[in-house]
């Protein structure tokens, strides 16, 4: 009877152990880190947050992984991207939250190619100009062919 029991302890912690690790939603980044803060922040009214990036161009070539802090009204994805790349140097290419260029990769309608836009792995509903993003959210931007 106490090997019985025995066993069931230990099946029931490699159950739990699996379980906790499938739990584990913390998706690691690189050590790259900036800073965004919108000229309209206000520190009484407006929020800072710090959020996970990563930029990813052609051929998974990574243009910047890490951390973004923002300070903003009303923190969205787009502001994100402006701080790392202003941060590490990486051209920009954006008309009013739309996407045509970052670090030299360009939307090619030809070949049906663009950047694209998730939050925490999904694509995103709204256009990154507009997408309010929270604390500890993963934005991603992809270089990627359309579906």
């Amino acid at each position: 009877m106490k090997r019985v029991i025995s066993f069931m302890a230990l099946a029931l912690l490699v159950a739990m152990s699996f379980t906790l690790a499938a739990c584990d939603d913390s998706v690691r980044v690189g050590d790259d880190t900036a800073t965004f803060v919108s000229d309209d922040f206000d520190e009484e009214w407006g929020l800072t947050i710090e959020v996970k990036l990563k930029i990813i161009g052609g051929d998974d070539d990574v243009l910047y992984s890490g951390t973004v802090e923002i300070s903003s009204m009303n923190p969205v994805g787009l502001e994100a991207l402006i701080g790392a790349t202003e941060e590490k140097g990486i051209n920009l290419d954006e008309s009013g939250g739309f996407i045509n260029s970052i670090g030299g990769y360009t939307n090619d309608f030809g070949e049906m190619i663009y950047w694209r836009f998730y939050v925490n792995g999904e694509t995103a509903h709204l256009g990154a100009g507009t997408f309010q993003v929270r604390e500890g959210d993963l934005i991603e931007f992809r270089y990627e062919a359309q579906d």
